[in-house]
């Protein structure tokens, strides 16, 4: 065989040991699922929308996850996996919550969150027996957490049992109060639009 012959049957092995690695290496990129982003912080119309514009599934979890129509105060405060390469996931799953459910549970304030994460009911302890689940720590730790003005605390403070039902509201966030010695301070915390 020829030195000729045998360069052109090399540089045709050598052709095709590309043609086939590229050929490979583009199926192999095509079956790639994308990495996942990180949508930690972002509201939960944002992740979604993120997420299924790159095929994934996704899945909210926690105490309560946003209907359709409500999902204007939640973000997502984790992510399942994390953000980076995917693997074979297909799926992601979100953890959400709302100003007040992270407020509570960053609390831990034994009380229930209502509404589907937007309402909360903050019951303080009067001078009767029974007269309410939380003290004052609990219920300002909460208020607090949803960036409570502190005229708003002030104005609760000197509430009397005469003066009825009072309303304050900043930001995204409605509280209504009353006091009564024996019933104590009755706080209910609502998210509005």
């Amino acid at each position: 065989m020829t030195s000729r012959r045998r360069r052109a049957l090399t540089w045709v092995a050598v052709s095709a040991g590309v043609v086939v690695a590229a050929t490979v290496g583009a199926f192999a990129m095509m079956d790639r699922t994308p990495d996942v982003p990180d949508v930690v912080g972002q509201s939960v119309e944002d992740a979604r929308a993120s997420l299924e514009a790159l095929g994934f599934v996704v899945e909210f979890r926690g105490e309560s996850v946003p209907d359709d129509d409500d999902g204007d105060h939640w973000t997502v405060s984790s992510q399942d996996p994390e953000a980076g390469d995917a693997g074979e996931a297909t799926e992601v799953r979100l953890w959400v919550s709302t100003p007040v459910t992270a407020a509570v549970k960053a609390c831990n304030v034994p009380t229930s969150v209502g509404d589907n994460g937007s309402s909360v009911v903050l019951d303080v302890e009067g001078e009767d027996y029974g007269s309410g689940d939380l003290d004052y720590v609990q219920a300002l730790c909460v208020l607090t957490e949803l960036e409570m003005p502190d005229s708003v605390w002030s104005k609760m403070e000197d509430t009397r049992a005469l003066d009825g039902r009072q309303t304050a509201d900043w930001d995204d966030v409605e509280v209504t109060w009353s006091y009564h010695p024996d019933d104590g301070l009755d706080v209910i915390v609502e998210l509005t639009d």
